[in-house]
C-alpha cells in the first residue's frame, strides 16, 4: 500500500484498490480523492490499467498525484497516459495540470513513472518516458527534453528521484 504524510504528520494520502484518499488524523476524517469507479457501481471498469502514484503531501491537506494507465474515464477516456492532478484540501477540488499520452504498455508506462516522477522546486515535474526525462513547469504547462535515448546502463536515478545523472551517446563504454 502507498503512503505518504505531510511533514507534521496530520495529513496521510494513502491509495486502496486504485483509489486516492487522504485522511485527517485531528478530525478523524477521510476524504475520497480520485477513483475511477462510479458511484453507481463499486466494479472498478479499467480492469487495472492504471495506477496512482502519490507525488507529495502539503500541510495544507493538499496532494499532488499521478493518474497513470488507460484512462477509462474523462477528458481523456480510450487513451493511454499519465495525467498530473492537484487535489485542494481546503477547497475540496481536483484540478488536472497535465496529461500526455504514450503509445507503450502500462507495464512499461508503469516502469517509467516508478524510476522517475518527482516534483522540484518552483513546480517543475521531472518525469521518464520512453527512454527520455522530461521536465514540465506546472506553472505555465512547458515542457522540456531533459536527456533523450537514455540506455539502460549509462544513467542513474537516486532513490527519491530529486538526481539524475546520466552520460551522452548510447554506448555505456
Amino acid at each position: 500500500m502507498q503512503v505518504k504524510k505531510d511533514s507534521s504528520g496530520r495529513y496521510v494520502a494513502f491509495v486502496a484498490n486504485r483509489d486516492l484518499w487522504v485522511f485527517d488524523q485531528s478530525d478523524q476524517r477521510a476524504v475520497k480523492v480520485f477513483s475511477f469507479r462510479s458511484r453507481e457501481s463499486m466494479e472498478n471498469i479499467s480492469c487495472g490499467r492504471h495506477n496512482i502514484r502519490i507525488i507529495s503531501v502539503r500541510e495544507d491537506g493538499s496532494v499532488d498525484f499521478l493518474v497513470y494507465g488507460y484512462m477509462n474515464r474523462g477528458t481523456h477516456e480510450g487513451m493511454m497516459g499519465a495525467a498530473f492532478y492537484r487535489y485542494s484540501g481546503e477547497e475540496d477540488t481536483v484540478e488536472e495540470k497535465f496529461f500526455f499520452p504514450v503509445d507503450t504498455s502500462f507495464e512499461k508506462l508503469q516502469q517509467d513513472v516508478r524510476r522517475l516522477s518527482y516534483l522540484g522546486g518552483s513546480d517543475m515535474f521531472y518525469i521518464m518516458s520512453d527512454d527520455s526525462v522530461y521536465g514540465i513547469d506546472l506553472k505555465s504547462n512547458e515542457y522540456m527534453v531533459v536527456a533523450e535515448l537514455m540506455v539502460e546502463g549509462t544513467f542513474t536515478i537516486n532513490g527519491d528521484g530529486s538526481h539524475l545523472a546520466w552520460q551522452e551517446g548510447s554506448d555505456p563504454y
